[in-house]
């Protein structure tokens, strides 16, 4: 090989090499652009009459019935809230619970809870969530720092009725909410201007009562001790709106000389078809009024589609380790003694 043929081999090396350092600096491809966002869907949809749906829900309030005993409101409408920001976030706090409760499910389950509003704090509830207001009401808790929902439908029903919230209306209109209550601890009521009302409790998320209503109190304290008061903190400080109570369906009353419901039995006798994702229920039921809303929205019936095949995770609970002598000194009832006595020596 000649000289001349040596340099143009190298040459082509040289080239060569070039080609694959250039190749190696291409900057990489942009990356796709991300989904448009979706505009959070805000809507309530009434039920029919005697539909599946409006029958689950007259159960959810005959088992929340403190006393077995029919009430003077009875329930004339049935209407489901869809909100896909405050649902998202409530599945978001919920897995975290879940997360953090070491197999405690009572922390992640989820249970009902029941508030009576005017008209104007029910749709802003709906619309924007249920966020903090301070008011005199800070039985378990400062308003300022937290939510209240009531564990007894009939409580709640005969609370208002004496409270007159509706404001002269005939109707009155009570919003269930899904909960999950997360690390709750247990205190005594407080009520009187002279106590400061119990501040929320670091590492917590709820507050409930050490003592628990009976038939025969009078309504004041079944009220009192049958309240939930939900929290959430960020930091140091709690947020206005805690993410685990979710707004779910609102049930209006009327007195009209009647009394609800007629007996307290049949509780499982049909399907329970409700959903904590209110689109997943309107995408599978055969509720005519809602079948019509799905052909006349379209973004209703795309996002009930998207709802029905979205899958939310629920990771499998490792199994309970047998009980020891610290279990119990965690029991419900030990914890509630121990807040007791805490909560009385402020």
């Amino acid at each position: 090989m000649t000289d001349e043929n040596v340099t143009d081999s190298e040459a082509n090396n040289d080239n060569t090499n070039g080609i694959v350092e250039n190749y190696h600096q291409l900057p990489p491809p942009p990356p796709p652009p991300p989904p448009p966002l979706l505009t959070p869907l805000k809507t309530i949809l009434e039920t029919s009459c005697n539909s599946t749906i409006e029958r689950s829900i007259h159960n959810v309030l005959r088992k929340h019935f403190l006393e077995q005993r029919p009430i003077t409101w009875k329930p004339i409408k049935v209407e489901l809230i869809v909100n896909t920001q405050l649902t998202d976030d409530f599945f978001l706090i919920r897995k975290r619970f879940e997360k953090g409760s070491g197999g405690n499910r009572y922390e992640f389950e989820e249970h009902y809870g029941f508030l009576i509003e005017n008209d104007a704090q029910v749709s802003d509830i709906c619309n924007n969530g249920y966020h903090c207001t301070e008011t005199s009401f800070n039985v378990l808790g400062h308003s300022k720092c937290g939510v209240y929902v009531c564990k007894y439908a009939d409580v709640c029903i005969r609370q208002a009725s004496v409270r007159r919230t509706w404001e002269g209306s005939m109707t009155i209109k009570m919003i269930i909410f899904k909960i999950v209550e997360g690390k709750q601890t247990a205190a005594l009521v407080r009520k009187g201007p002279k106590l400061q009302p119990i501040a929320p409790t670091p590492q917590f998320t709820s507050h409930c009562s050490v003592i628990t209503p009976k038939e025969t109190d009078d309504l004041e304290k079944q009220f009192d001790q049958s309240q939930i008061f939900l929290y959430e903190f960020e930091g140091r400080e709690t947020i206005k709106r805690p993410h685990h109570c979710l707004p779910y369906a609102i049930v209006s009353l009327i007195q009209d000389g009647t009394q609800w419901p007629v007996n307290f039995d049949n509780f499982d006798a049909e399907l329970d078809v409700l959903e904590t994702d209110t689109l997943r229920v309107i995408a599978q039921t055969d509720d005519q009024l809602l079948q019509n809303k799905l052909k006349e929205n379209i973004e209703l019936a795309e996002a009930a589609t998207r709802a029905l095949e979205h899958i939310y995770e629920e990771e499998p609970l490792p199994p309970p380790p047998p009980p020891t002598v610290a279990d119990h000194v965690h029991s419900p009832s030990t914890n509630a003694e121990i807040l007791l006595t805490t909560t009385m020596s402020d």
